[in-house]
């Protein structure tokens, strides 16, 4: 039986990557390369769980204390999102970013609180 929507949605709290994902291109026109393409405070947020592409997806995915996702899966995606910011790849990261959203989308429908989609 669900115990929520039928289907999901990435989190709201989620869309500060998607803006820095707009600067960071933004920035790599400009001629930043590498560690310079997303600034400092990008790179400590996805280096810190709870702030990172799957710290701050949905909620009802189980985590270990300190925000690591149980899901090893999902923890990998979160490990080489980092790797992509830190390296400046945005296209990467993004790619990653979508990934973690249908990854979340797996473990939500085998926890039930979604439906599959038809």
């Amino acid at each position: 039986m669900s115990k929520g929507p039928n289907r999901h949605k990435p989190s709201p709290k989620r869309k500060f990557w998607h803006e820095a994902f707009r600067v960071a291109r933004l920035r790599k026109e400009a001629g930043a390369t590498g560690r310079e393409v997303f600034t400092e405070p990008w790179i400590k947020l996805a280096s810190c769980w709870p702030t990172c592409a799957c710290g701050t997806g949905d909620p009802r995915i189980p985590r270990w204390p300190g925000g690591l996702p149980r899901d090893l899966r999902l923890s990998g995606l979160g490990v080489d999102f980092v790797a992509y910011v830190r390296a400046g790849d945005v296209d990467a990261a993004e790619r990653v970013m979508a990934a973690i959203d249908q990854r979340e989308t797996e473990v939500l429908i085998a926890l039930g609180y979604i439906k599959p989609a038809r």
